[in-house]
């Protein structure tokens, strides 16, 4: 195939393809803007309860996680985290591990599903 009639047969999947990845980014970008917040559990299947009651992720890429009562075990104690692709979140949990996590986000909820498929709800608080 000459050249030129092969680079305008390849050009259109190449320019998708850096179109797809200009809108994964900000997608990306988005969720992690609005990822930062105070978050609170909501109900507590008994999957969820080794994960925090309150999450506060701050912009810069580090969470802290608080249980409620205070004190007791959190896998997430806090540390970093960080958008990986859409829909995918990456923490870094109490064993300092970096462990990947579905998501779903909305105006108000974030939900996380874990590896076992347990789905921690939570909803985004005033900045208490």
């Amino acid at each position: 195939m000459p050249l030129l009639l092969m680079s305008m047969v390849l050009a259109p999947c190449v320019n998708a393809g850096t179109v797809d990845r200009t809108l994964e980014s900000a997608v990306m970008q988005n969720d992690h803007a609005r990822l930062a917040g105070i978050w609170r559990k909501q109900g507590e299947p008994p999957c969820a309860a080794q994960y925090p009651a309150r999450l506060r992720i701050e912009p810069g890429g580090l969470y802290f996680g608080e249980t409620d009562p205070p004190g007791t075990f959190t896998w997430w104690d806090g540390g970093t985290w960080r958008v990986i692709s859409p829909g995918r979140l990456a923490l870094s949990v109490a064993n300092d591990a970096v462990i990947e996590y579905a998501f779903t986000l909305n105006e108000d909820h974030f939900i996380i599903t874990d590896k076992a498929g347990c789905e921690v709800v939570y909803e985004r608080a005033s900045s208490d």
